[in-house]
């Protein structure tokens, strides 16, 4: 049964909070977050990995504008079909090593060679 504002039929605001504030009067951090050593708040995902926070806190969610930077992420979540976040982020270096760098023009330039390297590569 869900709670609805008197008379205007809407569902009743949910708080996000946790029930009791710190002692300090400082704001309790979303229900779900994650504060760390450092004092920042992060996702449970994003808490405990050094991997997984290092991404979360230098590129999620900002955006991406340069074309080496958006050829990245395409190649990216592209080997993340099966995969974990993690796995594709902990082979990153790999990709970016076959990737040329993730150089798009250098990648079209690829041969038939090159291509059947990067398919051979267990990396």
């Amino acid at each position: 049964m869900s709670a609805h504002h008197a008379d205007d039929g809407l569902p009743a605001p949910v708080s996000t909070l946790a029930e009791d504030p710190p002692a300090d009067g400082r704001q309790a951090p979303p229900s779900g977050v994650v504060v760390g050593e450092d004092g920042r708040a992060r996702p449970p995902w994003a808490a405990r990995d050094p991997l997984l926070r290092e991404y979360y806190d230098t590129e999620w969610g900002l955006p991406v504008t340069d074309e080496r930077g958006l050829f990245e992420r395409l190649v990216l979540e592209a080997f993340q079909s099966g995969l974990s976040w993690r796995t594709v982020l902990a082979k990153r270096p790999r990709f970016r090593e076959v990737f040329a760098g993730f150089d798009a023009d250098a990648v079209a330039a690829f041969g038939d060679a090159e291509v059947e390297a990067l398919l051979a590569d267990p990396g």
